[in-house]
């Protein structure tokens, strides 16, 4: 089957705001901001990338697929509103969303089919679904997890088995060498052997852990959705920060060693090895929201975050050289053809992108 990729460049569809200057230490940074209507969501979750360079997005609509320049969505199967994805290699994605979870595999001509692994279909009596909203893989096991489960599917043979909640699974974290699990008291759990382990409890300490990371020397560092970092080593717990009137939703560690911290109303922070601030990206200063769901450092050492509003990437180093000359070739090759044929390309208009995105693209190409 043809492929119907549309195709949408970075510089069309919304802003290019570069932001040197704000971000201590960071090199010529410039913030591109992909919309939920040109990636056709109504709403976006979840970025991987693939060993080849693409990058896939779990959303509302479907899987999408994109190389930065175009972007495919993939909605056939039972399971089309999706959450949470890992991205096992070029041709395999695991996801889970509302009522189940499955495999999308690529096929000989090049595209992803969905393979259902199981699925909850809604009753008469029973109308709620389950969401599996965590996807990640350890032991070679892709582990699916739910607000009463966990799915071990293994890689090898194949076998799906599960282990129920001694309460409840609010979050999974995956870290460098563990699994752990929270629920509903802020208990910390290891998951080992199907085993939940209790490794530390926050319940008079913090809110909502949103995410764990395991440092040196077999210490960890627990990041709270009401601003509060903690750090146990050697058995001993530690707050390391706490920023007042912050809601965090997500954080990671980038190769660079810095902690990258998603928020509700403040944007993206980023803190140095004492975790202290050492920048902000917010509405203003690239961003064009400060509502950011989900944190990811790309294969480039880029920043992706997605909002209410769509797909962010913060480039620091010179990798979003190749996204400009690949998408200005692009650009004026399509022009070309618009001119000749006197019509769109398949729905594309190269000529009125030029004319809408105005200076933006004076700048990009300067």
């Amino acid at each position: 089957m043809k492929r119907r990729y549309r195709f949408v460049l970075f510089f069309t569809i919304l802003s290019v705001s570069s932001i040197s200057g704000q971000l201590e230490n960071f090199s010529n940074p410039i913030v591109f901001h992909v919309t939920n209507a040109s990636l056709k969501a109504t709403e976006v979750r979840e970025l991987k990338q693939t060993p080849n360079g693409l990058y896939f997005i779990a959303s509302a609509g479907g899987l999408i697929e994109s190389n930065g320049v175009k972007h495919f969505t993939y909605n056939k199967g039972k399971l089309s509103n999706l959450i949470a994805i890992h991205a096992l290699n070029d041709s395999i994605i695991y996801s889970g969303g509302n009522g189940g979870f499955g495999r999308w595999e690529k096929t000989a001509f090049g595209e992803f089919t969905y393979e259902s692994l199981h699925y909850v279909e809604p009753t008469k009596t029973d109308y709620l679904q389950p969401r599996f909203t965590d996807v990640v893989l350890h032991n070679d096991q892709i582990v699916f997890q739910s607000l009463d489960y966990l799915y071990y599917h293994d890689l090898a043979t194949g076998a799906l088995v599960n282990q129920k909640a001694k309460t409840y699974f609010t979050n999974i974290f995956k870290t460098k060498n563990h699994l752990f699990s929270s629920d509903f008291d802020n208990t910390i759990f290891k998951i080992e052997n199907g085993e939940e382990i209790v490794f530390q409890s926050f319940t008079k300490k913090s809110s909502e852990i949103v995410e764990i990371i395991e440092l040196e020397n077999n210490s960890f560092l627990f990041i709270s959705k009401n601003g509060e970092l903690w750090k146990k080593e050697n058995k001993r717990l530690t707050q390391v920060a706490k920023f007042d009137s912050v809601q965090i939703n997500d954080a990671i560690k980038t190769e660079q060693g810095e902690l990258v911290l998603g928020t509700t109303q403040n944007g993206i922070y980023f803190l140095d090895a004492t975790y202290e601030v050492k920048a902000k990206v917010k509405k203003g200063s690239g961003l064009s929201s400060d509502y950011v769901r989900n944190i990811y450092e790309d294969r480039s050492q880029n920043i992706w975050a997605s909002s209410d509003l769509g797909i962010h990437l913060i480039s620091r180093g010179e990798s979003i050289t190749e996204i400009i000359a690949t998408a200005l070739t692009f650009l004026c090759l399509g022009i070309i053809v618009q001119l000749l044929i006197n019509n769109t390309i398949l729905g594309w208009d190269p000529v009125g992108n030029v004319k809408s995105g105005g200076n933006a693209f004076i700048g990009v190409i300067a």
